[in-house]
């Protein structure tokens, strides 16, 4: 009797090992993957912050804000605010061929399809957060806001043409040229400079401070991508 109890302790030790060591790896590779998306998207972010530096030297570039929402908070990769308008700049990191839906993208690279999150749906969410936001100031509530989602990578291709989606190296031209944002906004000649710090001011007040929100929602985000990879 009391060897089989001794046996069927060490089985179920065995077991307890074995789901053990199975968490660990998976954790581990959930780790490993998640550190890779966020070093892919971090630098594709500071790609973007570099090239806005450089095209537009006097605007006012507000970068990694998060806002609230009817369903919690958003986080906005870069808000530009030039001469030409005010701008909500998603980026990207993704390469390869771009086959796109009406809420889900499939990136094809390596063989592999990897689906995400369309990101005109994406900046469809940043410009309500945003507008909620300029709503505040009767003198901002009619704004044009553009949207822009900036591929970095140059090993990029799409299924189709889809407007306010561009690669890197055409995100100033975009800017510039797109005359819905810049007419309605200011006077003929662009937003002046006092209307800039406005709001910028306006926005930074609004951004959510809480450090312990914006982690929350960042790891709400992994775990979606880790659930749907």
């Amino acid at each position: 009797m009391i060897d089989t109890i001794f046996v069927i302790l060490i089985i179920f030790g065995a077991v307890d090992l074995i789901a053990l060591a199975a968490y660990l790896v998976l954790r581990f590779q959930y780790r490993a993957r998640r550190k890779r998306v966020d070093h892919y998207g971090d630098r594709a972010e500071h790609l973007t912050q570099e090239y806005l530096h450089k095209h537009f030297p006097d605007a006012f570039l507000l970068n990694n804000l998060y806002f609230k929402t009817d369903r919690g908070l958003t986080q906005i990769d870069h808000i530009l605010i030039c001469r030409y308008g005010l701008y909500i700049i998603e980026t990207k990191s993704h390469n390869g061929h771009i086959t796109v839906g009406e809420r889900n993208w499939t990136q094809r690279y390596k063989d592999k399809n990897v689906s995400f999150y369309s990101p005109v749906r994406q900046n469809q969410v940043h410009l309500h957060a945003l507008k909620r936001v300029l709503a505040q100031d009767e003198n901002f509530s009619r704004y044009k806001i553009g949207l822009v989602c900036v591929f970095t990578s140059k090993n990029v291709s799409f299924s189709e043409p889809v407007r306010g989606v561009v690669r890197l190296n055409q995100l100033a031209g975009y800017i510039r040229k797109n005359p819905q944002v810049r007419n309605m906004n200011d006077a003929k000649g662009g937003l002046r400079v006092n209307t800039m710090q406005k709001l910028k001011a306006l926005i930074l007040d609004n951004a959510e401070k809480s450090a312990r929100k914006q982690i929350r929602h960042n790891n709400d985000i992994h775990n979606q991508y880790s659930e749907n990879p």
